[in-house]
């Protein structure tokens, strides 16, 4: 074996072993490892193949093995995203699932949607809901505290009608808060219908600029309510009678994915 040939050698199983790192726990990552380690220029190595299978079978079979891994390899999207560092001190703790220690009552309603009813522990008849709007692989959430209410995401650009009609079913013509987790169409583009329909008291985004059509009419409704605001981690406020934390946003990543706000709504004994 030639120094030319066994350096391209090492460089692809080195390459290779990387990518089970940075793909783990996927198939793909499993693939590349044994892509990686097949190639490698070792005696030992090289030693375990059978004397009757030929250089030519190894090499197509470790093509196989590479190009299988890059085609299911997971895409930035779905892989896994590192939590942003902007964290307060305050926040070290896990976040916990919505769990409710008192009545929970799920709806579907006409507007492919379904609701969350969470009765409040306190005194007093405080009602907390929260609406999932279907809108595809997209993302989008109607919270309601006493009378108060946050948008979460809109879904995609066509799914604003759908945005439009929830509100418009609940009667709702204005939104405390409207939050845009991050700049991807698929969680802003369907706010600029529902800023078409309602007021808005405060507009959350990590990011006041980003270079999409979908964007640029989600900040020409947002600049009609008083503009984009950016938050920090740690900031808080309340909506009704439930408390909403800002625990982190902007992390120090090229990924718009790892721009989102990540926040904690808490109500009585629900978070």
């Amino acid at each position: 074996m030639s120094k030319t040939v066994k350096i391209l050698n090492w460089t692809f199983s080195v390459f290779c072993i990387l990518g089970f790192f940075v793909y783990f726990p996927s198939i793909a990552a499993f693939l590349f490892l044994l892509a990686g380690i097949a190639s490698l220029p070792i005696k030992i190595i090289q030693n375990l193949y059978p004397p009757f299978f030929r250089k030519s079978i190894k090499t197509a079979l470790i093509a196989v093995l590479f190009f299988w891994a890059a085609l299911i390899a997971p895409t930035q999207d779905s892989t896994a995203q590192t939590i942003p560092t902007q964290l307060p001190s305050s926040s070290s703790s896990s976040i916990s699932s919505m769990v409710s220690s008192s009545k929970t009552v799920v709806e579907s309603d006409s507007n492919a949607s379904s609701t969350v009813e969470l009765e409040n522990t306190s005194p007093g008849n405080s009602i907390f809901q929260i609406t999932f709007i279907d809108v595809g692989q997209a993302d989008s959430a109607l919270v309601e505290c006493d009378g108060h209410y946050m948008l979460i995401d809109g879904g995609n650009v066509e799914d604003s009608n759908r945005i439009y009609s929830i509100l418009n079913s609940k009667g709702v013509s204005y939104l405390d808060y409207v939050i845009g987790t991050h700049a991807h169409e698929d969680h802003i583009g369907g706010l600029s219908g529902a800023l078409s329909y309602a007021k808005a008291g405060i507009v959350f985004c990590p990011v006041n600029n980003y270079d999409s059509d979908a964007f640029r009419n989600f900040k020409a409704k947002a600049d009609d309510n008083g503009g984009i605001v950016i938050p920090h981690a740690g900031d808080s406020f309340s909506l009704g009678s439930a408390s909403v934390e800002i625990l982190g946003l902007n992390a120090s990543t090229d990924n718009t994915n790892d721009t989102s706000i990540i926040l904690k709504i808490v109500y009585g004994n629900n978070s």
